[in-house]
């Protein structure tokens, strides 16, 4: 099964609402849009490094212009002449990250049981 991390609470986050300044859309269409490249990275990553992806790579997966560049701005992203660093990857959407919550889930479930 394939999953990513997201908390209720990122709609609603100061760096969505960024985005969607910087980008000329609303806070929907710059979260759906997030989540859907953030997916797509979830296929090509483990470490949080894509090669070969550029900000104008961003805006033609998502069709806003100025996605790429507004996820440097906020600080989600940081790219190279290789391609793109996502920051802080392996704290919400590495393997370990990934178990990390899986376990914490576990946990709570059992305690709602008891």
């Amino acid at each position: 099964m394939h999953w990513i991390k997201v908390e209720t609470t990122t709609p609603e986050k100061p760096e969505i609402r960024k985005i969607a300044r910087l980008c000329g859309c609303t806070r929907e269409k710059a979260f759906m849009e997030w989540f859907r490249l953030w997916s797509s990275f979830d296929a090509q990553t483990d470490d949080g490094y894509v090669p070969e992806f550029y900000p104008e790579d961003a805006d033609d997966y998502t069709g806003v212009a100025g996605f790429g560049n507004a996820l440097a701005v906020v600080n989600w992203v940081r790219y190279d002449q290789g391609g793109v660093h996502i920051i802080n990857w392996d704290r919400h959407n590495g393997q370990s990250a990934k178990r990390r919550a899986m376990n914490a889930e576990y946990k709570r479930q059992q305690r709602r049981r008891n």
